[in-house]
């Protein structure tokens, strides 16, 4: 029982410990591909993705396919995906934009009834629906989104 738990604590201390090499790694990366930005700890950023200088990104962010205008900010906890924001802009915490659309003109939005692949793991379609699942979103500048 105890050389059981002393293992446990003995793997859990080395995943944690690479765990944290890994993290501080990607923001080391991320302050080396941004110069200019503020970037706090546990973002992380698609090779799309172009932060103008005085801009920030606060904490645990998944910004993807977005360019973010100077003296902008995107708040703690945030998904931004296939965005232009412009300059001046405010983004509060735990906010997403940009995620996919579904059709509104069909049976249903369900994606059961478009995508073979889906969510919900059910085949009711022979091919999927050609429409724009991710278009861009334009947030243009001095802009507060709370």
């Amino acid at each position: 029982m105890k050389l059981n738990l002393i293992r446990s604590f003995f793997f859990g201390l080395i995943s944690k410990t690479f765990d944290i090499i890994k993290s501080g790694f990607r923001d080391y990366r991320n302050k080396e591909r941004f110069k200019e930005v503020i970037i706090d700890s546990g973002s992380s950023f698609d090779k799309k993705t172009i932060l103008n200088k005085n801009s920030r990104v606060l904490k645990n962010c998944v910004i993807n396919n977005v360019i973010l205008g100077s003296y902008s900010y995107i708040g703690k906890n945030c998904l931004v995906q296939n965005v232009k924001i412009g300059k001046f802009c405010s983004i509060a915490n735990d906010v997403i934009i940009g995620l996919g659309k579904h059709p509104i003109k069909n049976f249903s939005t369900s994606p059961i009834f478009y995508r073979k692949k889906n969510t919900l793991g059910i085949n009711l379609v022979k091919e999927n629906l050609d429409f724009n699942q991710y278009e861009e979103t334009i947030i243009e500048n001095d802009v507060w989104i709370g």
